[in-house]
C-alpha cells in the first residue's frame, strides 16, 4: 500500500473519528435535557441512536490499526513517514470531544441515579400508604391494591 493512499486514508478516519464523537456528546446532551425535562420517552430513541455511532467506531479504530500496522512495516524498512498536522488535530479534537462526552456521560448518569433514587422513595410510600390502608380494614377495597411484583 502507498504511503500517500495511508495518509489519506488514516486522515479520512480521524475525520469520521471526530464526527462520530461529535455526534455522541450531541446526543448525550440531548439526555441531559430529556432526564432534567422528565421526557422519558424521547429517550429511548435517544438511546437507540448511540449502538450505531459506538459501532461505526469500532469498525474505525481496526480499520486505522489495520492502516497504522501497515505504516510500521514501511517505518521498519527505513521509511520516514509523517500522517501531518491535520490527521494530529483531528486526533487532538477526537480526545477533547471524547472528553466532553465522558464527562456528560457522568452527569447524566448522575441524574438517573437520582430519578431512580426518586422512584424508589415514590414506591416506598405507595407500599407503606397501601400496608397501612390494608390494616386499617380497607383490604376489600379494589382502588387501593396494588401489585408489587417488580
Amino acid at each position: 500500500m502507498e504511503r500517500e493512499t495511508i495518509v489519506r486514508e488514516v486522515t479520512a478516519i480521524a475525520r469520521k473519528r471526530l464526527e462520530c464523537y461529535g455526534k455522541l456528546a450531541s446526543l448525550a446532551e440531548e439526555q441531559r435535557s430529556m432526564l432534567v425535562e422528565s421526557r422519558d420517552s424521547d429517550l429511548s430513541d435517544n438511546l437507540a441512536e448511540f449502538d450505531p455511532l459506538l459501532l461505526e467506531i469500532m469498525q474505525l479504530d481496526r480499520r486505522e490499526e489495520t492502516l497504522q500496522q501497515h505504516l510500521e512495516k514501511a517505518r521498519s524498512n527505513g521509511r520516514v513517514i509523517d500522517l501531518g498536522g491535520e490527521y494530529a488535530h483531528l486526533t487532538d479534537r477526537t480526545v477533547k470531544t471524547a472528553k466532553l462526552l465522558r464527562d456528560l456521560t457522568l452527569i447524566n448518569k448522575e441524574l438517573l441515579a437520582g430519578r431512580m433514587e426518586f422512584v424508589n422513595f415514590s414506591l416506598g410510600v405507595i407500599y407503606k400508604v397501601a400496608a397501612e390502608q390494608s390494616l386499617a380494614g380497607d383490604g376489600d377495597n379494589p382502588a387501593i391494591m396494588l401489585d408489587f411484583r417488580a
